[in-house]
């Protein structure tokens, strides 16, 4: 499908499969592909309840009977989901899709603001988001519009219990679904206590409608999600063709969520209200983000890495989600890594206030996975902290801003407080090194246990920080011989000189693994000064040979050692950290390789560069990097939005 992405007078055209990802500031999103005009639904059958005023229907689920399914499903987290965060705090899934027939489709467009899509004969979608819901439009198309739901929390794959009603009021053109979960013993019991969870839809704009009957079975359609086929994970569920708009011409619709009826209408009516302020504003916004970047590339990484930035009303701050649409938390490791980006673009108060919480959270040893303090430890997380503070306070000091965002009190904290975490962490060091659990790095699928390269460079990266801080705070540092025998003892146990070779673990029984993996890339990236640039090069030249694959992409392991994968095994986890191709370190590798040596590592950063291009604009999901690939071939996979991919090519673009 052609695919086209135009801000102003830029534009980029090439070929893909159209999937799109919309999304707001409070973390609710909405994505699909493009309906096409296929066998598999000329068979759509629906029962036909009356449209009249204040219809209503309720039933339970029945999944005996499988009907055809339209044509624009790709994945099972495909749809409208939204965070509910007055009630239930959790993610929630409405509307599966929406389905017209109108042809093949031509052309998809990002306009960053709203996405187009045009069809045969001048039909065209536009799909827009907003705070407060979805709007939707169709033009020039006489024919159904298909309109399938799914709700429940986002991960609720149970098929019994789910109890539709459905309500419309003709004079208001609005269309009001209630929905409540039961527990299976309560399905189909008249008399039923309180639900598991309830929740509603409300659309404005709906006339020339017809409501299906929930206890139809006709009405429900089994699906076969090729995206989790692929990735091996669970695929089949049931959705509710719940009602069909016949379309005159042209059609608006707004959708809105909320664990209520009476806030979901309300939410709609202040977007039909205020309709022409929410577009003028979500094209202000855009333009803010896109215009001021140094290409149309950097400005669409940018605006990529901007849909995973929210503040939900449950946040304290502006958070990076770590990905969508289901890494939908904000990971420790994953935003320290995407900072890099932001600092670089000057999002320096939403920088600041991260570390500020990270350092917050440190105690006894232990970063969590996640900054709400679930999840497994997370050890590397302390040298990403050290270096993108020392990041921030450098970009700041440069630019002589650093008194406009960090007081002298703020500064004393971040000292003394990297001066108990090196406290901590040396006094239970073991054999002098710092020690990782399983699945404690960010290889967190395989047994790294001991002591992994980059846990011990981010500690080098830690004193460093001690020593910039208590310079910038006139103290004397507390941990210079302390910094210098540990320099000596990590160049020491990983580096064999003689071999040219960095070990990327050690284990609990000394044991040296020097397979090769993009680990090293990482611990020169957190903390270079250890070897030479000479030195570094010797080393990279080796696994570069061992990594480099012919699909152009970096694996995550030697792809001639025996846990190699070479293909995407999917949610098993096989491939993950043992073959696939992770975007975020190919494009780190190629940040490192400029810094080493730009003229010997160039065509080799190019290719890299365009790799990742080329999968934001059109290969994966449209302005959106993906999380991995297969390594043996390029197969974008993955979340359709990763932020630390967005963020690395950032960095990759404004390094040049």
């Amino acid at each position: 499908m052609k695919i086209v992405h135009e801000f102003n007078n830029q534009k980029k055209e090439g070929e893909g499969v159209g999937l799109f990802l919309l999304t707001n500031d409070s973390g609710d999103f909405f994505s699909t592909i493009p309906s096409t005009t296929s066998s598999t639904n000329s068979s759509t059958t629906s029962s036909t309840n009356s449209s009249t005023n204040s219809s209503t229907t309720s039933s339970t689920t029945s999944s005996t009977t499988s009907s055809t399914a339209p044509s624009n499903i790709f994945s099972k987290y495909n749809g409208l989901i939204n965070y509910e965060s007055d009630y239930y705090k959790d993610y929630f899934k409405s509307i599966e899709s929406i389905n017209i027939q109108a042809g093949n489709p031509l052309k998809i467009t990002n306009y960053f603001d709203r996405v187009e899509i045009e069809y045969e004969e001048g039909v065209k979608e536009i799909y827009r988001i907003c705070e407060e819901g979805l709007i939707y439009s169709v033009q020039n198309y006489k024919g159904p519009i298909k309109i399938f739901l799914d709700m429940k929390k986002l991960y609720d794959e149970s098929t019994t219990g789910r109890i539709y009603e459905h309500k419309y009021v003709k004079e208001k053109l609005r269309l009001v679904t209630n929905y409540k979960k039961y527990s299976v013993e309560e399905e189909n019991n008249d008399k039923r206590n309180k639900p598991l969870y309830e929740c509603s839809l409300a659309i404005l704009g709906v006339k020339n409608v017809v409501i299906n009957d929930p206890k139809n079975s006709v009405n429900w359609f089994e699906r076969n999600y090729p995206y989790e086929r692929r990735r091996n994970d669970s695929s089949n569920y049931w959705v509710n063709n719940a009602y069909t708009i016949n379309s005159q011409g042209s059609v608006h619709l707004v959708f809105s969520f909320a664990k209520t009826e009476l806030l979901a209408v309300k939410k709609s009516n202040e977007v039909a209200k205020n309709i022409n302020l929410i577009l003028k504003e979500k094209k202000q916004a855009v333009d803010n983000l896109v215009q001021n970047t140094s290409s149309f590339e950097e400005g669409t990484a940018f605006f990529a890495l901007n849909q995973l930035l929210v503040k939900r009303k449950t946040d304290k701050r502006k958070k990076i989600l770590a990905g969508l649409p289901w890494f939908h938390q904000n990971w420790t490791r994953d935003e320290l890594v995407s900072l890099g980006a932001l600092i670089k673009k000057g999002y320096y108060q939403e920088s600041k206030d991260a570390i500020m919480e990270v350092f917050d959270n440190y105690y006894k040893q232990k970063f969590k996975a996640m900054n709400s303090g679930e999840g497994l430890n997370s050890r590397d997380s302390i040298g990403w902290l050290a270096k993108r503070t020392n990041d921030l306070i450098e970009v700041l000091k440069k630019k002589n801003e650093l008194k406009n965002y960090f007081s002298p009190q703020e500064l004393g904290y971040l000292r003394e407080k990297t001066r108990y975490i090196l406290k901590v962490e040396l006094e239970n060091s073991r054999e002098g090194l710092i020690f990782n659990d399983v699945k404690e790095t960010w290889m967190d699928t395989i047994n790294r246990k001991g002591f992994s390269i980059e846990v011990q460079f981010g500690f080098l990266a830690l004193f460093k920080l001690e020593v910039y801080l208590s310079k910038l705070t006139a103290k004397k540092t507390l941990y210079s011989i302390e910094f210098k025998n540990f320099k000596e003892l990590v160049r020491k146990k990983f580096y064999d000189k003689e071999k040219k070779h960095l070990a990327d673990n050690i284990d609990e029984e000394i044991i040296v693994d020097y397979s090769a993996r993009p680990n090293i890339f990482l611990a020169n990236y957190l903390y270079k000064d250890l070897l030479s640039n000479n030195e570094w090069d010797k080393i990279f030249e080796k696994v570069i040979e061992k990594l480099s694959c012919d699909s152009g992409l970096f694996s995550s392991i030697d792809k001639n050692h025996s846990l190699y994968r070479g293909v995407h095994t999917g949610s098993n986890n096989d491939s993950y950290h043992n073959g696939d191709s992770w975007y975020y370190i190919n494009n780190l590798i190629a940040i490192v390789l400029r810094g080493i040596n730009k003229k010997k590592y160039g065509k080799l950063i190019k290719q890299v560069k365009e790799k990742s291009i080329n999968n934001l604009f059109f290969e994966g999901c449209i302005a959106a990097c993906n999380e991995i690939s297969s390594s043996s071939k390029s197969e974008p996979l993955g979340c359709f939005n990763q932020a630390w991919s967005d963020a690395m090519l950032i960095e990759l673009l404004l390094s040049e």
